[in-house]
Parts: structure tokens; C-alpha cells; sequence
């Protein structure tokens, strides 16, 4: 699902990109297309988990007992952590995994 999303995301950014150059207000040159639309889709990606986040840390705010808070809360910032890097180094482990099939394509041929 994460590379779907953020595939569709890329797109949609090259698309805006294309309508506003179409319409004389170019926001970016052909060469920083790529990097700006894989910017874009992280971005996009992270905001809408700072949404769920911030609403599940609130919830964690109403435990009253200190030990609990802190085993809750550490577990969670953990996992929100792991989500956000996932957001931010995706395009770098897509790009990684491309790289091992066309050299594994390579060697069988």
C-alpha cells in the first residue's frame, strides 16, 4: 500500500507541476521535477500520520498513573518514530530495492 500511495502522490505532484507551467508560473525547472515530486509525496505522507499521532498521544495525555503513562507513551513515540523515518527514507529503499532486481536480473542473463 505505501508504494502505491506514495507513487500516486508523485504523480499528482508532476501533474500540478505540468498544469502550472501550462499556465506560465512554473514552480520548479525538468531537473528538480523528480526530486521535488518524491519531496511532495513524503511530505504529504507525514502530515497525514502527524494527524493520527497527534490524536492517539492526546488520548495517552487522560492516563492518569504515571508508570502507565510512560509505558504507554514510550512504545508510542517509538512507533511514531519508526513510521516517520518509513515516510522519509522510502523513496531511498525503493530506489535501493530497484537497484537489487535489475542486478539480479542482470546475473541470470
Amino acid at each position: 500500500m505505501g508504494a502505491t500511495e506514495h507513487t500516486f502522490l508523485h504523480e499528482i505532484r508532476e501533474i500540478l507541476e505540468y498544469i502550472f507551467t501550462g499556465q506560465g508560473f512554473p514552480t520548479t525547472n525538468k531537473e528538480d521535477l523528480e526530486q521535488r515530486a518524491e519531496g511532495f509525496a513524503t511530505l504529504v505522507r507525514m502530515k497525514a500520520l502527524q494527524g493520527t499521532l497527534t490524536s492517539f498521544i492526546e488520548g495517552l495525555s487522560e492516563i492518569t498513573s504515571t508508570h502507565w503513562a510512560i509505558a504507554a507513551f514510550a512504545p508510542t513515540a517509538a512507533g511514531a518514530l519508526v513510521c516517520l523515518l518509513g515516510c522519509a527514507y522510502f523513496p531511498q529503499l525503493e530506489r535501493l530495492a530497484d537497484a537489487q532486481s535489475r542486478s539480479r536480473l542482470g546475473a541470470r542473463a
